[in-house]
């Protein structure tokens, strides 16, 4: 008698075992689908951003740091990915944290850009060539009166961008190609020029109408 209860519970083990697997393989396929539907990029770059807030940035190769990205004095990035660059152009704004997990580390930066900011810095605008807009950034130190203005190749002024009290730290402005009265200017090569108390730097873009 006992033989007969094994022969017909046996199908019903059986099938919910298969049934068990079969749910565990479904679990498993969900998993992968939604770690690769998240999975981290093989190579980051990271430019042309400020960081105000705890930020982590992970990358299967690399990451790269710069140009014009800024981690400002509220800021604090971590780094990770097995080699990681840090390109000139690449800011810290006194009081923000920069913190690097890598087991290779590339720093290209210039010597006219401090891990720190302690000085006023211009960085070329971006794009350039441009049309019809270009972003200008700079940072300042200190608080300072700063004025920007665009000239042309001629050394005539032709838009002032801006002419105001500004705190110190990373700040960024948009020309978008006119004057001071509204008009679209002619493609051509311009300079802007930003001054900032007793700092001043001036550098070259080009306008692609």
């Amino acid at each position: 008698m006992s033989t007969k209860i094994i022969q017909h519970v046996c199908p019903e083990l059986v099938t919910e075992a298969l049934l068990k697997r079969l749910l565990g393989m479904i679990l498993l396929l969900v998993v992968i689908l939604g770690s690769r539907a998240h999975a981290q990029p093989m190579d980051l770059v990271l430019q042309n951003t400020i960081i105000t807030t705890t930020s982590v940035f992970t990358a299967t190769n690399s990451i790269t740091a710069g140009p014009n990205f800024t981690i400002a004095s509220s800021g604090d990035a971590t780094l990770s990915a097995p080699a990681v660059a840090l390109k000139g152009g690449l800011f810290i704004i006194r009081g923000g944290k920069l913190k690097v997990v890598s087991q290779t580390i590339v720093v290209n930066v210039k010597a006219e850009d401090p891990a720190i900011l302690d000085k006023f810095i211009l960085h070329q605008n971006y794009p350039n060539p441009f049309n019809p807009t270009t972003q200008i950034s700079y940072a300042l130190p200190k608080a300072e009166k700063v004025e920007i203005v665009v000239y042309n190749m001629y050394g005539q002024r032709v838009r002032t961008l801006l002419s105001e009290f500004q705190g110190p730290g990373y700040h960024t402005i948009v020309w978008d190609g006119t004057g001071n009265s509204g008009e679209r200017v002619s493609s051509g090569v311009y300079y802007y020029k930003v001054t900032a108390g007793k700092y001043s730097a001036t550098r070259k873009m080009t306008l692609m109408q």
